[in-house]
Parts: structure tokens; sequence; C-alpha cells
């Protein structure tokens, strides 16, 4: 063993090679050889390697005493940051030597240490080292537990902060997950975490999530809880009633503060905190509904539910008597998302007794959406029958059952819609025309629609009465101005549900502007020199083109077939559909009167025939004259720009096969309105 000293007073030590290791053990001692070991040089890393191998000679020869240890640990402690986590380091390779004794010892320097600092810092440093101390241990049980006791005393520090209290229950965690046997840990530490929340303390609140890490098993990606051990003790000690206790209980304790000081309910900012806590009251109701959530689910999948009374008092704390608007919305968000977890006679009460009776101007939109996931939860037929011969009996057939939670929902509907605000209203009208049924199924849409026009109606005539008695009362109108636009609402979604529609929407016939149109065609296109017909029809802007276009086919079909039938022998009172026909539209420049367009059209319709092809954009015009295909037949005539000023002709020389023709249209063609780019071709149908 060589060792270059630094100081002068050491220089006159000399070593004796000894015959024996305990020699050497009692020189080490006698000289205080560790002492000048740690006075200098700790920051640099080499330095501390090669103490590193000499103290691990020494522990694994039972030559490494208590008092040792301490010394080392004195030697980190206060300094700056590179020492301490040089050594700290070096302590944490060598524990996986130590006797249980210097490993004792050791638990309580960190103890006395963590408790005697304030510094952030150095509490980070010393959970680190517990983090280093266990991943570098060979999995012993009682180091473990050690450990685990441990961590549990540092974590009833009332001067913790939370990044401190985080580090601190992951270290937990990481020594459940490190332990051989990790059940025994996670059983113990399911059992403080929930003990100390029936304290309803202030250390509670971060070990709602704690709760929940302590039972995941870490090896499934889906974080989900395997164990059937920890299942069993999950229902064995009541888990959800504890955890709705101190739910409702916090918010009962943080009402009666806001009232003694005299605050107003419900508070509108949730981030302030309550009960003199270092939380928040949006991080004690996060904190709490999250951990909750998490054990209903695993526990519904198990066939373990929630009580009736549990429920009903979460639904009271939460959403009946909320401190802040915040947990009443999270209140909704939460049955909403969890309404098939709960179970049959819960989810009746809750439907009965508690989403009945709320009162409709307490709804916002958010607060109402999840109210339409319970709602559709609700209807009887999604329960499935076993469950309803399982609860009703013999009391009722299910239809009796479905009908009437039906008819309760839509009740329940109409409130909201007559007396609930216009946006949570409008949502209301949205939800019970077109969502609560399947829209894709013809006939559950067609009864839903049937009925929802039924009570329409039967309410319009009761507003009706109830006006002429009383024609100053605004309140009944604006409520039959409601119905009303409930009616409009299910016109749009219903026909909106269908597909491929012959006819134009009802609602947008109702609400597009009229105008008349000119249309051009040639009756025989073999024999006419020129186009010699002229039609003036009526549309409406809201029209669909493909309407129009089958309006125009069956009209100049009729005309072309009566005027072949005068020129034959035979007499046919029948006619026949073209199966094609070409229609093309021509909006004229600024300036241009209407009969000028309309010798302009004529004449490229001549040159079309004729295959003579004028230019169009040459001189003072700037025509548009396009073909209607099959991109423009889904929209509007308001949409595709047409107006009264629009001409349309129609044509029946087959363009599209017509090489001459259609290379005519398509020079001039690039869809049906200025903004598209794309090719247009003859319409096939």
């Amino acid at each position: 063993m060589v060792a270059q000293l630094g100081d002068y007073m050491y220089r006159d030590i000399v070593l004796n090679i000894s015959r024996t290791f305990d020699d050497l053990v009692q020189w080490f001692h006698e000289n205080e050889v560790l002492s000048v070991l740690l006075r200098d040089n700790l920051h640099l890393v080499t330095f501390v390697e090669k103490i590193e191998k000499v103290l691990q000679v020494l522990i694994r020869r039972d030559a490494f005493q208590t008092c040792n240890l301490e010394m080392l640990w004195t030697s980190q402690w206060g300094k700056h940051d590179a020492v301490q986590r040089n050594m700290l380091l070096m302590i944490s390779h060598l524990s996986r030597f130590m006797n249980l004794q210097l490993i004792d010892r050791l638990f309580e320097l960190i103890r006395d240490s963590f408790k005697q600092t304030q510094s952030p810092r150095e509490r980070s440093l010393l959970l680190d080292f517990c983090r280093n101390l266990i991943s570098n241990q060979n999995s012993s049980q009682e180091i473990m537990q050690k450990a685990f006791e441990l961590t549990w005393q540092l974590y009833h520090d009332n001067s913790l902060t939370m990044d401190i209290i985080e580090m601190l229950l992951n270290v937990r965690i990481t020594i459940i997950h490190t332990a051989r046997n990790p059940e025994i840990l996670r059983h113990e530490g399911f059992l403080k975490c929930l003990e100390e929340i029936k304290t309803h303390s202030e250390l509670s609140v971060p070990l709602f999530y704690h709760l929940k890490q302590c039972v995941i098993d870490s090896t499934d990606r889906r974080r989900r809880l395997n164990s059937k051990a920890m299942i069993t003790l999950i229902n064995q000690e009541n888990t959800i009633s504890h955890l709705i206790d101190s739910i409702a209980e916090y918010l009962r304790r943080a009402r009666e503060f806001i009232l003694a000081n005299g605050a107003p309910l419900p508070m509108e900012n949730p981030d302030l905190c309550l009960l003199n806590s270092q939380f928040s009251h949006r991080f004690h109701v996060t904190q709490r509904l999250d951990a909750l959530g998490f054990f209903i689910i695993e526990c519904a999948n198990r066939n373990i539910y929630a009580s009736v009374e549990d429920t009903r008092k979460l639904w009271q704390a939460l959403i009946e008597s909320p401190v802040c608007e915040f947990e009443r919305q999270r209140g909704f968000n939460f049955f909403g998302q969890n309404m098939h977890c709960l179970s049959f006679e819960a989810s009746v009460d809750i439907f009965n007794n508690c989403l009945l009776n709320f009162p409709s101007q307490h709804f916002t939109v958010n607060s109402f959406n999840e109210i339409a996931s319970m709602l559709k939860y609700s209807k009887a037929d999604s329960l499935g029958r076993t469950i309803y011969t399982r609860t009703a009996g013999n009391n009722g057939t299910l239809d009796d059952v479905i009908n009437s939670i039906m008819q309760k929902i839509r009740d329940f509907l109409w409130l909201i819609i007559l007396d609930g605000s216009d946006s949570v209203a409008h949502r209301a009208i949205e939800f019970s025309t077109c969502e609560m049924e399947d829209m894709a199924d013809p006939e559950r849409r067609n009864a839903c629609a049937a009925l929802f026009i039924d009570d329409c109606f039967l309410r319009l005539k009761a507003f009706e009465a109830a006006i002429r008695e009383t024609p100053e009362n605004d309140g009944i109108a604006a409520k039959a101005q409601r119905i009303a636009k409930s009616l409009k609402v299910l016109l749009v979604r219903y026909e909106n549900s269908i597909r491929n529609r012959a006819h134009p929407p009802l609602y947008r016939a109702s609400m597009g502007r009229c105008f008349q149109v000119l249309l051009i065609f040639c009756k025989d296109d073999s024999k006419m020199k020129m186009p010699d017909a002229r039609k003036i029809l009526a549309v409406n802007s809201n029209w669909t083109m493909r309407y129009f276009y089958k309006q125009v086919l069956q009209m100049t079909s009729m005309e072309r077939n009566r005027s072949t039938s005068l020129t034959t022998t035979t007499t046919t009172t029948a006619y026949k559909i073209s199966e094609r026909m070409d229609l093309l539209s021509y909006h004229p420049s600024g300036g241009t009167s209407g009969t000028e367009a309309q010798v302009r059209v004529l004449s490229m319709l001549t040159s079309m025939k004729n295959d003579r092809f004028p230019p169009l954009n040459s001189g003072i015009h700037t025509d548009t004259f396009r073909l209607v295909g099959r991109q423009s037949m889904r929209k509007t005539l308001g949409e595709l720009h047409i107006d009264e000023t629009t001409i349309f002709a129609a044509r029946y020389a087959k363009s599209k096969r017509d090489t001459a023709s259609f290379n005519f249209v398509s020079s001039m063609t690039q869809g049906d309105t200025p903004e598209s780019s794309a090719m247009e071709e003859s319409d096939e149908e």
C-alpha cells in the first residue's frame, strides 16, 4: 500500500510490510489514515474511486466500523455539490458489502441529515442517494424493508415541499418494484396510505396518487391492476367508500371554512388554498377524483361496485353543494365518463333521484355534454336483459322499463331546452333530435323524429293558448321560439343524415333566394342548325345542381321526344329521357346586356356544333362558359355563384366522346367556379 501524503507532518510515517492483514488494519487505524484520505481532493472522481477500492477491502474483511462510516458521512455533509455527489455515490457502491449493523447506522445518518437540513438541494441529494442505495443492493428483503420504513418516516416532515414529496414517494415506488417479493411492501404501503387518508390530514393529499401507484403492476404497459391479492385487499378495506368519504369530508370542511370567512359560495377561483393548506383547492379535488376513478374502473372490471349510498353521497358533494364550479364540472365529467362502471342500482338511483331533480339553470355546455353521456347509458335497452331480470324481477316487462326511462329522458331534455341558457338549450336540442338515437338506423331515426315532432306540436299548442290569455308574457313567447327552433334543427340534422338525395333539402329551399334563369337548348341537334328553344326557369339558390340538372334533363327530353313524334307517322304519348346531356353555364362579363349575352351563347353553341373554335377571351369579351360536371352536382346554385344573369345551355352532342367538341369545351373549362382548378367532365347520370 503506497500513499502520497500532502501534509509534511505525515511524511515520516513508515509502512512496514506485515505478514498478516490484521497488522495492516491495525496500522490503518492507529495512524488515522482514513481521516487523512478524506481531508482533500474529494471533488476529484478518480481520487474518490481509489478510496473506494481501499474501503471495499476493509468492509469485506469486517475491518470497517460504524465510526469509520460516520467519518465518511461527516466528510461530505455541508460541502459543495461535487464533493457530496462523489461521496454519496461511493457510499452507495460500498453499501452492497456492508453488514446489517452498518446499514442500520447508515439509515440513521440519512434520517438525521434529512431532518436537520432545510436545503431542497441537499434533500434531493439524499433521496437520490436512497434510490442508488436500493438499486446497488442485492434485493435483500431486510434492507428493502428498512428503506421503506425510513421513507415513510421522512414523509411525515411538515416542512417538505411538493417537489421533495414527489421524489420521496417515487423512491417508495422504486423500492416496491425492486424488492424480491414486492407484494409484501405493496400490501404494507397500501394499508399505510389508506390509514393516513382516513385521518383527512394534510399529509394525505399526495397519497391518493401514491395509493394508485402502490397497486399498479409495473410490468403492465397499460398500467393496470393485475394482482388478485390486491383486489381482495381493496374490497376488504372498502377502499372506494373511504375515498368517497375523503372527498365529501374535505368539501364539507372547505365549505364551512369559506362561510366562516364571510365569502360567497360557490367561489370563482379553484386555485386558492383553503383550510390553511399548502395545496390548492384544485389539487385537493383532482387528486381525490383521479384515484377514485382508477379504483372504480378496476373494481368494476371484477364486478365490484360502489354502493348506492356512496355514489349518491359523491353526487351531492360534488354537484349539488359544490365549493367551486370547478368540482361541479369535474363531477359531471366523472359521472359521464364512469357511468358504465356503476352498478345497475346505483345508475338508476343517480338517474331518477339525482340527475332528473337537478336544476337546469346550473348546466353549462361542457356539463351537458357529460350529462349526454349519462343519458345515453341510462337507456334501459343498453343495460341488458340479464341485469334487468336480476333487479326488476317479474314486476314488469322490459319494454315498460325502456318506455318509462325514455319518457323521463325526453321530459328532462325538454326541461333543459325550455329553461336552460341559450347555449345549453341549443346543445340539448341537437342531442334530443339527432344524438339520442342512431341516425344511421332509419327505423330508430324515424321513430325518434316522430316522437319529437309530436312533442313540439303539443307544446306549441299549449303555449299558443297561454299567449292568448297573457299576450304580454315574454317568457312564454321565448319558450315557443325555442320549440320552433327545435323543429328547424331537427329538419336540418335529419335531412343531412340522408345521403344521395334526389330532391333538394327542404330547409335549404325554405331559406334560399328565389330567382329566374334562362335555359337555351336545341330540340333536334341532327337537323336544326341553331338552338330553337328557350325556357325561363324558376330556381332557388339552395337547390343542388343535381336537382336542377335532373329538372332540365326531364324537361328537355320531353320537348325533344315531342318534336320527334310530330315528324313520324307513329304517334306516342310516352317520352324517353335521354341518357346523356351536357349542361353548360354562361356568366356574362360586366356591362353585357341580356340580349348580347344570349347572342353570345347562341354563337358559341353554333360554333361548337359546326366545329369552329373562335377565341372566347379576345377583345372586350371576358366570357365564362363552363361545363357542369360531377364535382358540382352536390353543390348548391348559391355555392356555384349562379344568379339571375346566368344563362344555361343544354346540349346532346356527347361532348366527352366528340374529340373536337370536348377539346373546345376543355379549353374554356376549369371547373364551375373561378376558385376551382379541377377539370370537369360530362355527367353520366
